[in-house]
């Protein structure tokens, strides 16, 4: 084998690695942004769970203050909702709970705004956000 034979083969092999080495890294890529995909669906499946419970607690209308009220605080455990997701990462929600006031159509009621987060690098990250009426039944 000559030379220019021996340095043709070193060049095809090291192309060969750059092809395979941007594959992988674009392969990464998508996994991780697939994952942060999930991540959100998740946190918004888990705001849609919050207001479920909201919507069955406004049968006891009067009670919603204690029932949920203590719930808008993020950074501390006792006063926020938490679920474990999938992928073992957690997800944060809290309630804000408005004053009653007159709705639309005329009906008397109360709106709560349910905020979504994760934690990342010790930052909270609003992942979702569902704002919901709620009116004695």
């Amino acid at each position: 084998m000559s030379a220019s034979q021996a340095l043709l083969s070193v060049g095809a092999i090291l192309l060969l690695m750059n092809i395979t080495t941007s594959l992988n890294r674009s392969y990464v890529a998508a996994v991780g942004e697939t994952m942060s995909h999930q991540i959100d669906i998740e946190a918004i499946q888990f705001g849609q769970a919050v207001s479920e419970n909201l919507f069955s607690a406004s049968r006891d209308y009067d009670n919603l203050t204690t029932l949920f009220g203590g719930y808008d605080d993020v950074t501390t455990p006792g006063k926020r909702f938490q679920f474990v997701t999938a992928f073992g990462d957690s997800l944060f929600a809290t309630v804000e709970l408005g004053s009653e006031k007159t709705l639309r159509y005329n009906i008397t009621g109360r709106v709560a705004n349910i905020e979504v987060f994760s934690k990342e690098d010790g930052q909270y990250i609003r992942r979702a956000q569902n704002i919901v009426t709620l009116n004695k039944r």
